[in-house]
């Protein structure tokens, strides 16, 4: 029953909130930049290297910018209202609770993109890096 109840309330918030979440990385990320290890012909695994390396030094320039990780906890606090009236509490007490601590974390974790990335196995050996 939770597995339905979390399928169910994913269905349901998704569609809402993909748009918030482009509309998010259009603002704060610059397309071209992020776009270019597709453009010049790289491979594939390079070209995944070099995108999670880009999302993880962006992410953490982000929130190393003064109030950016307040911002963020804010618009997670928005999207508590797309779940069903009786998760809308727990879901803004989760955000006051938990999320300074998550966004420390994710903060962390981009400060060395490639031993991120190369921990999540989307770049092939701890020292190689995508040229685009």
């Amino acid at each position: 029953p939770r597995r339905l109840v979390a399928r169910l309330l994913c269905k349901k918030v998704a569609p809402k909130l993909l748009p918030a979440i482009y509309e998010w990385a259009e603002k704060f990320l610059e397309t071209g930049r992020a776009c270019g290890a597709f453009c010049h012909g790289s491979d594939t695994v390079n070209s995944t290297c070099s995108m999670c390396e880009y999302g993880c030094q962006s992410i953490h320039t982000f929130l190393q910018q003064p109030d950016n990780e307040n911002k963020t906890l804010v618009f997670a606090e928005g999207v508590c209202p797309l779940f069903a009236p009786n998760f809308q509490d727990q879901c803004r007490q989760d955000i006051e609770k938990f999320g300074p601590e998550v966004m420390d974390f994710v903060e962390q974790v981009t400060a060395d993109p490639r031993d991120t990335c190369n921990k999540l196995r989307f770049c092939l050996a701890p020292n190689n890096t995508a040229t685009a």
